[in-house]
């Protein structure tokens, strides 16, 4: 699959998944927790918006330069006889296709996930309503970015969770009903890394147990430590 597309979605698991780790170090301090400061309105909005942005990118499926998951799923269901049992199954069995175990697995993978009733290349109407599935998951989070693209504010994304809220005055639009809340931008990233998965394992045969990076390095090693130095007596 196309490398933009999977570096967005590791990239969106992987910043979901520090946001979600933030917010129970906030939480588990006192102190943090009941500090008011235009600081977590910051990192609300660049997370959000940065977020959100991502599920647009995958989720449009129109235009032929366009690199997304939902073109990809889109162009399967256009050109589905490109995509064989025997081709899928070769990536399991090698070149000879000998080893009944694999061949077992493999056929039986096929079936369930992408023959339908078809059999011999892949059902469009399979990649037809998992496209279906993708829009619709994603339409409220889709419809935000279109309409506030060009002057995104991200506090207008209702909070479920996150660093403590101020909820300051001058965002009287942020629990608007027709609003997209961070469960649903969760939630639309959870359908995208499922469908990515699926696609993938088409593709490739390979299978995705996790699709969070693990960081090499200490990355919580920051919040150990002051940020803000202590300010010199100038007497």
């Amino acid at each position: 699959m196309e490398k933009g597309v999977a570096n967005d979605v590791f990239t969106m698991h992987l910043q979901r998944f520090a946001w979600l780790r933030l917010h129970e170090v906030v939480g588990a301090n006192d102190g943090l927790r009941g500090t008011e400061s235009y600081f977590w309105e910051f990192l609300f909005n660049v997370y959000t918006k940065d977020q959100a942005s991502a599920v647009r990118r995958q989720t449009e499926a129109h235009g032929e330069d366009v690199a997304s998951l939902a073109r990809v799923i889109f162009e399967m269901k256009e050109t589905p006889t490109l995509l064989t049992r025997e081709g899928w199954v070769g990536m399991w069995t090698g070149d000879d296709g000998n080893d009944p175990h694999w061949r077992q697995r493999a056929e039986a993978g096929w079936a369930s996930q992408f023959g339908g009733e078809v059999g011999d290349h892949l059902d469009p109407s399979i990649p037809e309503a998992d496209l279906a599935a993708l829009l619709d998951g994603s339409k409220k989070v889709r419809d935000y970015v279109d309409m506030h693209v060009a002057h995104f504010d991200a506090r207008t994304i209702r909070r479920d969770d996150g660093p403590p809220e101020p909820d300051p005055g001058d965002a009287p639009t942020r629990k608007g009903a027709e609003l997209p809340t961070l469960d649903d931008v969760h939630d639309t990233v959870d359908l995208i890394g499922r469908l990515f998965v699926k696609y993938e394992n088409l593709l490739t045969a390979a299978t995705w147990v996790e699709l969070t990076p693990v960081l090499q390095h200490n990355w919580e090693a920051i919040f150990e430590i002051p940020w803000k130095a202590p300010e010199e007596d100038d007497d």
